[in-house]
């Protein structure tokens, strides 16, 4: 999720791959075709945690690829972190998913 990854990694995207960016972190993204925009580190802060921002992600790409069920991987944030980030870490994902299903309907 940065510009020089973007960067450096553009060269290799095949044309079936699906690309997934922060707008915010990787301004320059035009490659001639579509790519999903989710302002990931900005809903974290909005959340009061950067931190957050992968599992923001994780939402966003859940509801992208739409192949997993939602509940499912909420389950798995929620096993995955300490019992004191379990709220955050949900109303991240929560976002995320919410984040995703807009860049989906703006493609």
């Amino acid at each position: 999720m940065s510009q020089e990854a973007f960067d450096t990694y553009r060269k290799d995207i095949r044309k079936d791959t699906v690309i997934v960016i922060d707008p915010d972190l990787v301004p320059k993204h035009d490659i001639g075709r579509p790519v999903y925009k989710v302002h990931a580190q900005r809903i974290a802060e909005k959340l009061g945690n950067k931190i957050v921002t992968n599992i923001v992600m994780v939402g966003a790409a859940t509801a992208i690829f739409d192949v997993l069920k939602h509940d499912a991987v909420r389950e798995a944030v929620i096993d995955s972190v300490p019992k004191k980030f379990i709220d955050l870490n949900k109303e991240a994902f929560e976002k995320g998913l919410e984040a995703g299903k807009n860049a989906r309907e703006e493609l």
